[in-house]
Order: structure tokens, then sequence, then C-alpha cells
């Protein structure tokens, strides 16, 4: 399932919206249906675009081996004088 990611301008704009309604307690229900329309639809079209649930991987050890193998690594050894 695809979440789109929540954008806080749209909640900012969402409150102010709101709250110029105030005083049209009829226009906000109407302004309150229509978002709870709007929300089933974007979540309806979602689930029929991918009906897959979310993946969560599991944490993966990284592979800490070398690029190289052992025979091609260049060998430095210390001499004593």
């Amino acid at each position: 399932m695809v979440i789109e990611k929540l954008e806080v301008e749209n909640i900012i704009e969402i409150k102010q919206i709101r709250g110029c309604l105030q005083l049209r307690p009829e226009l906000l229900t109407i302004f309150d249906m229509l978002c709870k329309t709007a929300n089933l639809a974007l979540n309806t079209e979602a689930k029929k675009v991918d009906n897959t649930e979310p993946v969560i991987e599991d944490y993966i050890e990284p592979d800490l081996m070398s690029d190289s193998d052992d025979e091609d690594s260049i060998s430095i050894q210390s001499t004593r004088l």
C-alpha cells in the first residue's frame, strides 16, 4: 500500500480554513464532509493502485568481507635492521 507523505502546509491550511468558517457552522459542516470524502477517495485510490502491505525489512548484517582475495593482497612485512 502506498502511503503519501503528510504535508504540514496542508494541515495548517485546513486549520486556517476551519477557523474562517467558525462563524458559518453550515459551511464548516460541509467543509468537514468534503475533507472526509476526499480522504476516503484518496485512501480508496491508493488501495486500488497497490494492494500489497508495506514491507518492513528485517535488520540485515552488512557483509564485512573484503572485496579482494587474500592471494591478491599485497603483504607488507616489517624488517628489522
